[in-house]
């Protein structure tokens, strides 16, 4: 099954090899720069020095950081979702689930700063929207037997992931990826998948 990709709004027409690479590499810098120091202190300047680009480049591309932040969450959903979808797969066994979960958890753990700007910063009541929006566009075929109506899934499934990921990425003292993906399992695949 083919899942679509949320299609970001793109500031600029150019579609030539070298316009998509500066688009990426203005991206790249911006998660980087997440890592580094809260959003409302990342500058344009900041982003271009980052990037290996000029400042006509980041305007050619985008009106605003604002806008290149929301770029970075369109393309952050999708790989969530890449990651999510084996999780909820028809056939997994709890062991190939909670491996996904691992997976999932742990690549939210490495990116923690960028992770917390895009679920608790400006962006995040688009991230919300546009999660829930790429979710409902996969064809998820309603599974023989299942009480759960798919689109009520996919809300409760989008709703309570990103609630949990906020809860966790803001605690002082975190709990380990591993631990998390257990709680997740248990508050969130389990639920959707029995």
């Amino acid at each position: 099954m083919s899942e679509p990709k949320a299609q970001p709004q793109r500031y600029a027409t150019a579609t030539n090899p070298r316009a998509l690479e500066k688009r990426k590499a203005l991206r790249q810098a911006l998660l980087t720069l997440l890592d580094e120091k809260p959003f409302e202190a990342i500058t344009i300047p900041d982003i271009t020095k980052a990037a290996g680009a000029g400042y006509t480049t980041f305007y050619r591309h985008y009106p605003g950081k604002d806008e290149l932040l929301e770029d970075v969450a369109t393309d952050e959903i999708n790989k969530l979702i890449e990651m999510v979808l084996p999780i909820l797969g028809s056939g997994q066994d709890d062991t190939a689930r909670m491996d996904a979960a691992l997976t999932f958890c742990g690549y939210i753990n490495e990116h923690r700063a960028s992770w917390s700007t895009l679920l608790t910063g400006g962006a995040s009541n688009k991230l919300r929207a546009q999660f829930i929006q790429t979710a409902r566009e996969i064809q998820i075929p309603q599974p023989q037997g299942q009480w759960l109506p798919v689109d009520a899934g996919v809300i409760f499934g989008v709703s309570s992931t990103i609630e949990l990921l906020s809860w966790w990425l803001m605690q002082e003292q975190p709990i380990s990826a591993q631990e998390f993906a257990k709680i997740y399992q248990h508050l969130v695949i389990t639920p959707l998948c029995s």
